[in-house]
């Protein structure tokens, strides 16, 4: 039976270079704007909500409760326009002395679409990447394994590397090993 211990944290990142990419083209002296350009369309915000958006909700999903307090910094370097951030940092508190943290940008030079979860326990560790999204790296001390989808078992029932069966198979996965923790404060 695989176990935590307690959960110290929920880290991660998720990074892209959209927003690199377009500063490399502005410099050329090419102007792309699209419908994120205005605010009245958009909102006050890029990175934030539009990827921002789905790490926040995988950590709430995965700690079964929502948000008490989100607490950040964003930066407008090489955005568009100036009310489009281009990289985040956010801790977010939720019930019962969970944290999370995380690093969100579009401006993460040579990214890929990287989303990756830690979960950081006293007993153990835990890791999902997009890029490799039927693998659970696990940590115990100084050994590491490697946990691997086979079947269809979970989420959508869909096959591994077919359709949402990756991500709803995983968050399943880590949600019901979360269930099991006793939590309390670092």
């Amino acid at each position: 039976e695989e176990t935590f211990g307690q959960v110290i944290t929920i880290e991660g990142r998720y990074w892209q270079a959209s927003t690199a990419e377009r500063v490399l083209q502005n410099k050329a002296g090419a102007q792309n704007m699209t419908w994120k350009d205005d605010p009245v369309l958009s909102g006050p915000y890029d990175t934030y909500l539009d990827v921002g958006a789905h790490w926040v909700d995988v950590v709430s999903f995965i700690y079964g409760s929502n948000p008490e307090e989100i607490v950040g910094w964003r930066s407008y370097i090489g955005a568009n326009s100036p009310h489009r951030d281009s990289h985040v940092q956010i801790g977010i508190e939720y019930p019962k002395g969970r944290h999370a943290f995380s690093s969100i940008s579009k401006i993460f030079h040579g990214a890929t679409n990287h989303f990756e979860l830690n979960i950081i326990g006293s007993k153990r560790t835990a890791t999902w990447n997009f890029l490799r999204s039927d693998e659970i790296e696990m940590g115990e001390g100084r050994d590491r394994r490697i946990v691997t989808r086979k079947d269809t078992a979970f989420g959508s029932k869909q096959p591994p590397h077919h359709g949402l069966g990756w991500l709803e198979g995983y968050i399943d996965i880590i949600s019901s090993l979360i269930d099991e923790v006793t939590y309390g404060k670092a």
